[in-house]
């Protein structure tokens, strides 16, 4: 995608919901800002499902308001899967500091802090478009691009979503954003993609799209983490 196509998108929309990853405590001796003393995770640095680049979903979505400052950016995450760290905060509160460290106005920015995985995103996300009464058609979600094909079969799959549509709502990846405004950013993330923990991960993310559309989700301890397992749901989302 080129800068001025993405220009062009930028200014189609109205709302970008950012699919959050993980958070981590700030090590000794880093000057990254920190909420808390925490802060997202960044490139290949893990959580307990892998490197999930989660500063950089918050980047691209910072990249896309300065492109339209009208958007309201809605980080969505609550608890950490990181544990034994004591007090943690929100992941949708550290990377709203961070938006407004990236320069986003804080009266741009509102938080979902309650999901702890894919499928709780999709789900509450789905209820706060429909309660704000926002147009669906200029509501996007940002993810990662291998994260975009289980958004889809969530929501392709799930009967009780009011504004998440297939084919219709827009799904932005962070690596198209932060490509198109800088082209160094392409030649890092395919370096870093070629690691193998991405590339197990990737892996992994294929299978749970795969289960998704096929209504299977083996139970513990082999599921891929990130949506639950269908037939212990009072709601199914397949």
């Amino acid at each position: 995608m080129e800068k001025r196509d993405l220009l062009e998108l930028a200014k189609r929309l109205d709302v970008v919901f950012i699919f959050c990853g993980d958070i981590c405590p700030k090590k000794e001796g880093e000057d990254y800002p920190s909420f808390e003393g925490w802060r997202s995770t960044r490139g290949l640095e893990a959580d307990k499902t892998g490197p999930v680049f989660s500063y950089e979903r918050g980047l691209a979505a910072a990249r896309l308001w300065q492109m339209n400052n009208k958007l309201i950016l809605i980080p969505s995450g609550g608890a950490t899967n990181v544990e034994g760290c004591g007090k943690r905060p929100f992941i949708s509160s550290v990377v709203r500091f961070e938006l407004e460290n990236l320069g986003v106005s804080p009266e741009s920015i509102l938080e979902e802090d309650q999901a702890f995985n894919t499928h709780q995103q999709v789900v509450l996300c789905d209820r706060m478009a429909m309660r704000e009464n926002w147009n669906r058609r200029r509501v996007a979600i940002l993810a990662p691009c291998w994260q975009l094909g289980r958004i889809l079969a969530m929501i392709a799959y799930s009967d009780d979503l009011e504004v998440f549509k297939a084919r219709l709502t827009q799904l932005i990846s962070m690596e198209m954003v932060l490509s198109a405004i800088d082209e160094t950013r392409r030649g890092r993330f395919l370096e870093a993609y070629a690691d193998p923990r991405a590339r197990e991960m990737f892996a992994l993310e294929a299978l749970g799209a795969g289960q998704v559309c096929g209504g299977f989700q083996p139970p513990h301890p082999y599921p891929y983490p990130g949506f639950p397992h269908p037939l212990l749901m009072d709601a199914s989302p397949m």
